[in-house]
């Protein structure tokens, strides 16, 4: 501590601040994940670039962009930050959880697998509160102000966040009895015949492969009804208008709605599902537990993962 002058001690919530704003390059997105007032957020940023008589960022009228001296100051602030939040993480290891996760998912993994570990998992941490952000699109992470994340199928690439691999999943063929009753569905290349609705989770919508043993075939299907939701398309085909691929954590049991079509094939490839969180010496107590728990609670619906080893995405 031989260099710390007390002039620069008022200014640490500053330089957090800053941090955080350069981080997510809005000060909207900061007041949001700070839960305070955008002005208050501009505020600190130009009282830190008083206190320093620098210029961090340029504002402009779409974006921040940090200056020279920006880039350097955010680079020491992080490394202080990111030793404070190690800090504070590492002595509440053994602790009560509190506060709030805040957790980010697919509209299908979150309502599916998500939401029912939540449920017991709060009701094992009764000072946690849990924030579900729900998108089919890649989001980042610190521009939502997202702790944890879950991707299926790839888990993005940004160096600063930890991809683990939870489990994995295979999607599973369904339509109506009426549906299934009009139309000849014994074959995979019959499937080629029928109508099919497509939804976001799979890579190639219209291209599927179906094997059995050594049987291996690829299909195109035609689809007259897309969605960017999952849900949507198993409606649909509840409705009776056609053939929906449905991921397997949230294939429908006990359900006269909807029949399996052609079992005995399974469907390729192997989706592997991600757990995705910022990249630190500790990671979040709140993190790590839920991880754990949801790994424990999704068993039965989830393929378990070969390797459950973190790995850095960049």
């Amino acid at each position: 501590m031989e260099h710390f002058r007390p002039q620069h001690f008022s200014r640490l919530k500053h330089l957090a601040v800053f941090a955080m704003v350069a981080e997510a390059g809005s000060f909207t997105a900061t007041a949001k994940r700070l839960g305070i007032a955008k002005s208050a957020v501009s505020r600190y940023v130009s009282e830190l670039e008083e206190h320093l008589g620098v210029l961090l960022l340029r504002r402009t009228t779409r974006r921040l962009v940090l200056t020279e001296t920006g880039e350097r100051v955010l680079a020491d602030s992080a490394r202080l930050l990111e030793a404070a939040v190690d800090s504070f993480d590492a002595v509440a290891a053994d602790a009560p959880l509190q506060g709030t996760l805040n957790i980010g998912a697919t509209y299908a993994f979150g309502s599916h697998v998500v939401l029912p570990a939540s449920q017991s998992f709060l009701e094992q941490n009764p000072d946690l509160s849990i924030h579900m952000s729900l998108n089919d699109r890649f989001v980042d992470l610190a521009t939502h102000g997202i702790d944890l994340t879950f991707r299926i199928g790839s888990p993005g690439d940004v160096p600063s966040y930890i991809s683990r691999k939870i489990g994995s999943m295979r999607f599973e063929l369904f339509a109506s009895p009426t549906y299934v009753r009009a139309h000849d569905l014994s074959t995979p290349p019959a499937l080629e015949r029928a109508l099919w609705l497509l939804n976001p989770l799979k890579p190639a919508p219209d291209e599927w492969r179906l094997r059995r043993g050594d049987e291996r075939c690829t299909i195109r299907v035609t689809s007259r009804l897309s969605s960017d939701s999952t849900e949507v398309a198993v409606e649909g085909a509840r409705l009776g208008m056609g053939i929906v691929g449905i991921p397997s954590f949230m294939a429908p049991t006990g359900d006269d709605q909807l029949v399996a079509v052609l079992p005995e094939y399974e469907v390729e490839p192997e989706l592997s599902i991600y757990a995705v969180y910022p990249r630190r010496k500790f990671v979040s107590p709140r993190v790590s537990a839920f991880l754990s728990h949801l790994e424990r609670h999704a068993a039965s619906t989830l393929a378990p993962s070969r390797s459950g080893k973190p790995t850095d995405d960049g």
